[in-house]
């Protein structure tokens, strides 16, 4: 069943290539393109790919049934990936609701949102992040400053132990 999501998936990526569109995410679930307009995505998303890609691809197969369908859920003015399902983005819109200058943005898997690193790197990653995708930070040299600032910390004041520590807790007996 994964399989089949992760072709299906694979074929929107083609689709939206040979539209000129530039492809800059792809996982299992989910394509991030640059190029379209809202307009020409909600219609290659809800109408083309549903309506005639993927029962196209399906029968092909063999199926008698699809069940999969590809929603147009959100757009990102701006979008800062890390790694793999690690990423932030500032909305322009979100299931049909536009974002306002105050809307929270989306963050997965980044560091800053978890416990599991000192509190140092989860702060730097947070003011570099959200300076990249709000209106704070239009260069490299912003970004560059922030992190030279927290190296010239680390290297030459005394860091606190609350600063630097990771605590780890066991979920099953010692034994």
């Amino acid at each position: 069943v994964t399989q089949a999501g992760v072709y299906l998936i694979q074929r929107v990526r083609d689709e939206c290539e040979k539209r000129g569109w530039k492809v800059i995410y792809i996982d299992t679930d989910s394509v991030f393109v640059i190029g379209p307009t809202e307009a020409e995505f909600r219609e290659f998303a809800e109408v083309w790919c549903n309506k005639e890609l993927f029962p196209k691809l399906v029968a092909k197969h063999g199926c008698v049934e699809n069940d999969i369908s590809l929603a147009y859920e959100k757009q990102f003015a701006r979008v800062v990936f890390t790694g793999k399902k690690r990423y932030a983005g500032k909305f322009v819109h979100y299931k049909g609701k536009r974002a306002e200058k105050n809307s929270k943005p989306e963050i997965k898997g980044l560091e800053f949102k978890r416990g599991d690193t000192s509190k140092l790197a989860r702060n730097l990653q947070e003011k570099v992040i959200v300076s990249c995708i709000t209106d704070e930070c239009d260069d490299a040299l912003t970004i560059e400053t922030m992190v030279s600032a927290m190296k010239n910390y680390v290297l030459n004041h005394v860091i606190s132990l609350d600063e630097c520590s990771l605590s780890k807790s066991l979920s099953k007996d010692i034994d």
